[in-house]
């Protein structure tokens, strides 16, 4: 059998390079995922880039939002951090960027620092990318710190410099009205009423009817007329002319009486007396002289004592007395020279002389002589000498000498070493006075200028107001102008430019049918009202400010009005407190005043510029927001290149004022003005008077709640033109930590 070679059966010719087939699509499916793959890894990559460019647009956004509300906090003053409350949305304006913050939280950490959180947002519309920083900032304001600075504010009146005054003061609703002049004061030929206390570390002089329950001096007082003063203190000398009645007078020098009576004066001094009035005490540390007058009740002194006019109760003296006239009774540590009485009683250490009627009784450690009258009752150590044909009894340890032998009316004996036992006189003199000090306050307009709604400067021939913190206005610089309605010129909008006729450039580009019909016309926001519409209610000249609008209507809208010069306030009535770097002077009938008199009702809700309020001052719940630069009605003054500039105020003619009158130099009145607070002059200035011809009514009845007429903000000191700054600590605001949301 043989062998033969084994053989594949052939497949069929339609199944032939299947396998070829099946590996080239399984590789084809390989590669087909692969691709795939890499097209999905591509495209994811790209899609993740594109989020990454989107959101680091955003987040870039939101930084610069955190920054540009770092440099906001850093510009707003004390009062606009305090407003800031949780949950209020703040608009950030920077480009086309869609930025804002939210506040979190607003809290103090020290003094005027604060702590505020915030969320900061940024919208990439482009990217269709939101963005939002939680920021951490503290906060402290620079400029004024918005205060209360507490003395010397707190008195009614502070003048610093000297105070003439003609015409008449009156202080109502205020039980203890202390008038604080740093000066001398002149008073004559006025009238003061409700004023309790004048204090002046200079001389006070008070003529005319006036009355005052208490006068202190560093210098002389002197009171002529009928003026009078239920307590009257001077370091220097005391003197009264008046024929009125006086309490008690102090002095550290000496006390002069020459009319009108006094219940009781003490010198360090001597004491002189002439008035035919009867007098009540008087107690020196040197002598006293009577020399006419009715009765003095006690007349002590450490030295001597004369009486040549009226008469004495008591006479202590630890010096020597000498009296021509009625005395009761002498106490004196020397010797005594009496004549006048027959009932004076006499107790003295030194010899005793009497005169004219003698003597009720003598008790002296000395001689005794008679030259005249007749002596009830003698008791003398030494000797006695009767010269005349009086009578007497008593005893004496020395010598009885009669010039008259036969007068058997002298029933004296003498007992050897007779002792005899007089009180030694004792005179307590007043304590001295100390002198009496005035802090000068610091009034300084400059940096209240960061606290001002709306601050007027005069650039290049064009008045400038500046406005912050005003509902509807946005912040910034503006120029203020007319636009025309119905053919009828409207003066007093806030516009970006004016034109040469004073119309609002953009606005008024266009005029349709005699209105003003260009681009931001219908929001134009009106903030002054003059006499009519078209009349200019705020003009410049020559470095003068004039407001002036109708009587009793109101002039400008609310808020704190910061001016940069001097200011004329003419007739109409100012919701505002008004602060000038110069003087301030008002004529015709205006009124002026403060926001916190005003209260959020006439302020955060005036009809008059309706939607125009001051944003610090309002809150959103219906109160207004306390700050002490709101109970100025007017301060005026401040410094420029270390020199002190402006600060007079002069009230003219009808003028109220609600609220504190702060002149930084000098105040002046020539009519009749009433003050609603509490009024000071600092004396900062070249001045050396303030003279009140005028009448001026400080009524402190029915004060609102929230002003307070002392609550004046600290002002610092600023010794060089530092606009906004003057002096105080710059303002900072600094990140503390962040985080994304």
């Amino acid at each position: 059998m043989g062998l033969h070679p084994q053989r594949t059966p052939r497949l069929p010719a339609r199944q032939r390079g299947m396998a070829t087939l099946m590996i080239i699509l399984l590789a084809g499916l390989a590669l087909t995922v692969t691709a795939l793959g890499v097209t999905h890894a591509v495209r994811s990559a790209q899609d993740k880039q594109v989020t990454v460019h989107a959101a680091t647009h955003a987040q870039a956004g939101a930084w610069t939002g955190v920054e540009v509300f770092r440099q906001y906090l850093k510009s707003i003053n004390q009062a606009s951090l305090e407003a800031l409350a949780a949950g209020q949305a703040v608009s950030i304006s920077l480009g086309d960027m869609a930025l804002g913050a939210v506040i979190v939280q607003n809290t103090v950490t020290s003094g005027s620092t604060r702590r505020i959180t915030a969320n900061i947002r940024n919208q990439d519309a482009a990217a269709r990318s939101t963005s939002v920083i939680q920021a951490v900032y503290q906060v402290t304001p620079g400029g004024a710190t918005n205060t209360e600075s507490g003395l010397p504010w707190s008195d009614v009146l502070n003048i610093y410099n000297d105070l003439n005054m003609s015409g008449g003061i009156g202080i109502r609703g205020y039980d203890n009205a202390n008038f604080n002049v740093s000066g001398n004061v002149s008073l004559n030929n006025a009238s003061i009423t409700g004023i309790k206390t004048i204090k002046a570390t200079g001389d006070i002089s008070i003529g005319s009817a006036i009355a005052v329950t208490t006068l202190y001096s560093n210098g002389n007082i002197t009171l002529t007329g009928s003026a009078s003063a239920t307590t009257a203190s001077a370091l220097g000398n005391i003197t009264v002319a008046s024929g009125g009645t006086q309490g008690t007078l102090n002095a550290n020098g000496n006390i002069t009486l020459s009319n009108g009576s006094t219940s009781t004066a003490n010198a360090l001094g001597w004491i002189k007396v002439s008035s035919g009035s009867n007098q009540g005490a008087l107690n020196a540390a040197q002598t006293i002289a009577i020399s006419n007058g009715g009765t003095t009740n006690v007349a002590a002194a450490v030295g001597n004592v004369s009486v040549t006019g009226g008469s004495v109760n008591v006479i202590n003296s630890e010096g020597d007395v000498t009296s021509t006239r009625n005395v009761a009774q002498i106490n004196a540590n020397g010797s005594v020279v009496a004549g006048g009485s027959a009932a004076t009683v006499i107790k003295a250490i030194g010899n005793v002389t009497l005169n004219d009627s003698g003597s009720k009784s003598v008790t002296t450690k000395g001689s005794v002589l008679v030259n005249a009258g007749s002596l009830s009752s003698v008791t003398a150590q030494q000797n006695l000498t009767f010269n005349g044909w009086g009578s007497a009894s008593g005893s004496v340890g020395g010598t009885v000498t009669k010039a008259e032998q036969y007068n058997n009316n002298v029933n004296v004996s003498r007992q050897p070493g007779l002792v005899v036992d007089v009180p030694l006189v004792d005179v307590v003199p007043m304590t001295r006075l100390t002198e009496f000090s005035l802090t000068q306050p610091q009034v300084d307009a400059y940096p209240l200028k960061s606290s001002a709604n709306y601050a007027f400067t005069y650039d290049s021939g064009h008045i400038v107001v500046t406005v912050a913190n005003i509902s509807g206005i946005p912040a910034g610089s503006y120029r203020i102008g007319k636009i025309k309605t119905n053919y009828n010129d409207k003066w007093g909008y806030l516009c970006s430019d004016i034109d040469g006729s004073g119309y609002c450039r953009t606005e008024c580009a266009t005029v349709t049918n005699g209105s003003c019909s260009g681009v931001g016309v219908a929001s134009a926001r009106k903030i002054c009202q003059g006499t009519w519409d078209g009349a200019e209610c705020i003009a410049y000249s020559n470095g003068t400010w004039t407001l002036n609008g109708q009587s009793d209507n109101t002039v400008v809208a609310p808020g704190v009005l910061w001016l940069k010069g001097n200011l004329a306030l003419q007739s109409g009535f100012f919701r505002n407190s008004i602060i000038a770097t110069g003087n301030i002077t008002t004529s015709g009938s205006d009124k002026v005043s403060a926001i916190n008199y005003s209260g959020y009702a006439l302020t955060c809700q005036n009809s008059t510029f309706s939607g125009l309020y001051p944003v610090n001052y309002c809150s959103t719940d219906g109160a207004l927001i306390g700050n002490p630069v709101g109970n100025i009605g007017l301060l005026a003054g401040g410094y420029v290149d270390g020199a002190y500039s402006g600060g007079i105020i002069n009230l003219g003619a009808s003028t109220e004022v609600f609220g504190s009158v702060i002149a930084g130099d000098t105040l002046l009145t020539s009519g009749n003005s009433t003050v609603h607070g509490y009024v000071t002059a600092a004396g900062l200035g070249s001045s050396t008077s303030n003279d009140w011809g005028g009448s001026l009514t400080i009524d402190l009845t029915n004060l609102p709640a929230g002003y307070n007429p002392g609550g004046i903000p600290d002002m610092g000191n600023c010794t060089s033109n530092c606009d906004g700054g003057h002096g105080s600590a710059a303002a900072s605001a600094e990140l503390l930590w962040s985080r994304y949301l």
